[in-house]
């Protein structure tokens, strides 16, 4: 029968043996799985898999079906569960525990910690950043696809804000909203380089003044979330100087954001996306300064007519090169307006305006007959 430790006695060559029932007792499986959480061999798996193994599957996210449920356990909480185990031999804890020991000396120098699908209670949490503090390398985080809400974003950015390694942050269908932002912002550490806070409800029309992106961020993308007019306008007072790529597809933003956000990039700034939003350049008024090292604007997917084109054309600067319009509604007027300006820009590498349905031939002979050869796409 059992013991009070779910435990059976036997009788050893001659010694009473405590041994374990149930698997989840057991010592060694115990640490087998701990050592297995720590080791994310795939992203999100415990499972290596090769090359062709992974190419017939039809979607990534069917690798999750194999991926850990844990995360790396700090050594002091594993010895501590390891002493309530049962093991054959009872030196043999003390030999898992330093066999763990040395793998997590090895996990906790990693630079990358990627969880997705995960469901992350506050006792998860609080084990994880256990391990998260001794992880002095860290230089790029991602939580995907887990529903820990604003007060648990906040958490995570606070266990972040010492890594000074920190390069890349990337928090995606987490539900963070407004609210979260501020503290999210407040706790990011100085250097990190890259956010990302795609598939949110954030609007950006509630965040607290004062409040602003890392000085040293490059990228940032806020796609499919609610961003509007309010929100549009109320961003450049966030950015900092230093960014170099800016990413607001699938929002809401009309001209009167659009407007303002235009007038006000950083100045550095290289590449803006702006697909699939409700922009249509109509009300513009006068001719915007945008940023002199643009080099790419992504506007597909709006509602970009003859006028709208004509505008954005006249406005780009010399160091101009990918113009991407496509699935708006240009027609001849707009791409007969839009050939004269874009043939002063000689770094111009294509024009995209497939999907126009109202650009006929003779469009497209009034840009192929300025534009390099093969740089118009329709």
């Amino acid at each position: 029968s059992l013991d009070a430790h779910r435990c059976f006695e036997a009788e050893v060559h001659g010694e009473r043996r405590s041994l374990a029932w149930f698997y989840g007792d057991r010592g060694w499986p115990s640490f087998e799985s701990a050592t297995a959480d720590a080791r994310l061999t795939v992203v999100g798996s415990r499972m290596a898999f090769e090359d062709e193994e992974l190419a017939p599957l039809e979607d990534y996210p069917e690798t999750f079906r194999f991926r850990s449920t844990g995360m790396a356990l700090h050594p002091d909480r594993l010895a501590r569960a390891l002493a309530t185990k049962t093991f054959t031999n009872s030196s043999d804890c003390d030999l898992v525990t330093k066999l763990y020991q040395e793998t997590f000396d090895a996990v906790k120098r990693a630079r990358k910690q990627n969880f997705q699908r995960i469901a992350w209670t506050e006792d998860r949490m609080t084990q994880y950043f256990e391990t998260l503090a001794e992880m002095p390398d860290l230089e790029e985080f991602i939580l995907a696809y887990s529903a820990l809400g604003d007060r648990c974003v906040e958490r995570f950015a606070e266990q972040l804000r010492e890594k000074q390694q920190l390069q890349t942050l990337t928090l995606i269908n987490v539900g963070l909203t407004d609210a979260g932002m501020g503290p999210l912002l407040a706790n990011l550490p100085a250097g990190l380089r890259d956010c990302t806070l795609d598939n949110h409800q954030i609007t950006l029309e509630d965040i607290r003044e004062g409040i602003q992106m890392p000085r040293a961020l490059e990228m940032l993308s806020i796609e499919e979330n609610c961003i509007g007019d309010r929100g549009a306008a109320r961003l450049p007072g966030l950015l900092p100087a230093t960014l170099r790529r800016l990413f607001l597809a699938s929002n809401a933003i009309g001209d009167t954001g659009a407007a303002v956000l235009l007038a006000n990039l950083p100045v550095g700034l290289q590449n803006l996306d702006l697909r699939n939003n409700h922009i249509a350049l109509e009300d513009m008024r006068g001719r915007v300064q945008l940023p002199v090292g643009l080099v790419q604007v992504g506007l597909g997917g709006n509602r970009v007519g003859d006028r709208g084109a004509g505008w954005l054309a006249e406005g780009l600067p010399v160091s101009f090169a990918r113009l991407l319009l496509q699935n708006n509604l240009i027609g001849n007027a707009g791409a007969e307006a839009m050939a004269g300006p874009l043939s002063m820009l000689p770094a111009l590498e294509c024009v995209v305006l497939t999907g126009n349905t109202a650009i006929t031939e003779a469009g497209q002979r009034a840009l192929t007959a300025v534009l390099p050869q093969g740089s118009v796409d329709l």
